[in-house]
């Protein structure tokens, strides 16, 4: 123990201030760890008479610093080396009672563990622990306003992100109607244009078959007239009056053809009766024609 009548005033004022008032603990070994000093800061905060541990190796009084493997500090200390502790990454280093009821069940600390010199000889080691509850808390209220700001922001963020999308999306609709009107527009000129063709084509189709039947027809009516004129002067039986049968078979032939030719161009049926008995009878017609067997159904 320290004996104050050996010292100064001063000395005696700054020792008892260190022991009685300090807002730090101070807890002090000898070379072989042996806590030989604490002040009243730590053993209140502690919870414990300095007659407990006095004397007593350092290990043997807080047992959980070698589980935790805080022994290796001291020994930096012993070897002239300076630790600093803190709370964010070491935890507290002494189980001493938070300063108020609430908050944590350990007391949130900031520890330095120093070697402690007589001149330049290192006679033991000197711990500091600082109570920083009130910092840790402030720290996690800061850390807390940071990340609630940073969220709405992220939030004001996103829905201005969001209606920059919408408008966009908006516009986009917007084109997209545009050009599906137009499309559609686009759509009635090209149905009425092939309606146009389409009927274009079918007037042209009745044009040539009525040419067809008309023209043909009585020029080929008109040759079958001829040759049935010709043939009762002739001899019976004769070349000639041969060759005269076989031209009437082939303007009889060519006269059906005709017909059948201009039929398939254009129907009369389709106008007078309608698509599905113009076809039955197109049926007929070809069946008869060309001698195959078609079936309709419709």
């Amino acid at each position: 123990m320290i004996d104050l009548e050996q010292k100064s005033p001063i000395e005696q004022s700054l020792i008892r201030w260190l022991y009685d008032f300090a807002t730090f603990g101070i807890l002090v070994t000898d070379t072989d760890l042996r806590i030989v000093y604490a002040n009243s800061w730590f053993t209140k905060h502690l919870g414990a008479d300095a007659s407990a541990f006095l004397g007593s190796p350092l290990i043997d009084a807080f047992p959980d610093m070698r589980a935790r493997a805080f022994e290796r500090f001291y020994q930096d200390a012993l070897s002239g080396q300076t630790r600093v502790l803190s709370q964010r990454f070491h935890g507290y280093l002494f189980k001493m009672r938070p300063a108020t009821g609430s908050g944590p069940a350990q007391m949130q600390q900031s520890a330095r563990i120093s070697p402690l010199l007589l001149g330049s000889t290192v006679v033991g080691t000197i711990s500091f622990i600082e109570d920083v509850s009130e910092r840790v808390r402030h720290e996690n209220e800061l850390h807390f306003q940071i990340d609630e700001r940073s969220r709405l922001l992220e939030s004001e963020i996103s829905a201005r992100e969001l209606a920059e999308e919408n408008e966009r999306l908006r516009d986009a609709s917007e084109m997209l109607r545009i050009e599906g009107a137009q499309l559609l527009e686009l759509g009635r000129d090209r149905d009425m244009l092939m309606h146009r063709i389409i009927a274009g084509q079918e007037e042209e189709r009745k044009r040539i078959a009525r040419n067809i039947h008309d023209h043909l027809g009585q020029q080929l009516t008109a040759l079958r007239y001829s040759l049935s004129l010709i043939k009762p002067q002739m001899t019976e039986g004769t070349p000639l009056c041969e060759s005269v049968r076989r031209a009437q078979a082939i303007a009889e032939n060519l006269d059906r053809e005709v017909d059948y030719l201009s039929w398939e161009l254009r129907p009369a049926e389709i106008d007078d009766i309608g698509l599905e008995e113009a076809l039955k009878t197109l049926i007929r017609e070809w069946t008869a024609h060309y001698g195959i067997e078609v079936k309709f159904h419709s």
